[in-house]
């Protein structure tokens, strides 16, 4: 199975003249091909093979870099500057199931189904520092959305939970909402939030 993912622009860095592609099977790859030319043809580049296999949640860029989520390794921080070739710098690793993961300035904030979320300082891509975490007890994270200075986690049991992440070394939890159903996903537009029980 293949899933394929157009990118535009994220943070500084023009993707619109690429196309990005994730295979789902053993020895999956992260691969770019060129369409600035013909958007019908696309061109291959380069790829990087991907750590395990199956189950990629995510792509974030920031700064030249991709952050790849794989739900049972972890992240692994790709190097797409220059395009041709493009080469893993690190890995965020953990058996905690990784949902979802985001950039901020220099850190990664990064939420694990059963381990809650955490900052990790990337101003070293090639040599991520565990920063900080928040955790609740007896439920899991299944989503968050990141709207900086705040973190909207989907915390199941625990309902909605807001942290304020503007000081990475300090979180504070600044809201919550809970009625009565866990939540599994989350998502904000504009003043509204959505989540599914």
């Amino acid at each position: 199975y293949k899933k394929e993912f157009k990118i535009s622009n994220h943070g500084n860095i023009l993707f619109n003249s690429f196309f990005l592609t994730l295979r789902y099977f053993p020895g999956d790859k992260f691969s770019m091909y060129d369409i600035s030319s013909d958007p019908t043809n696309p061109t291959y580049i380069d790829h990087v093979d991907l750590i395990g296999s199956g189950n990629r949640n995510k792509i974030h860029f920031n700064n030249g870099l991709a952050f790849v989520s794989n739900a049972e390794f972890g992240v692994q921080i790709i190097d797409i500057n220059p395009s041709e070739n493009l080469g893993t710098l690190s890995y965020i690793e953990s058996g905690a199931l990784c949902q979802r993961g985001f950039t901020y300035d220099h850190y990664a904030y990064i939420n694990y189904k059963n381990n809650g979320l955490k900052i990790y300082d990337i101003v070293t891509p090639a040599n991520p520092t565990l920063l900080n975490s928040f955790t609740l007890d007896g439920s899991s994270v299944d989503d968050m959305y990141f709207d900086y200075p705040y973190a909207y986690l989907a915390y199941g049991g625990n309902g909605l939970i807001i942290l304020n992440i503007s000081n990475p070394e300090n979180l504070i939890q600044v809201g919550s909402y809970y009625d009565g159903d866990g939540v599994s996903a989350i998502h904000k537009k504009d003043n509204y939030i959505f989540q599914n029980s």
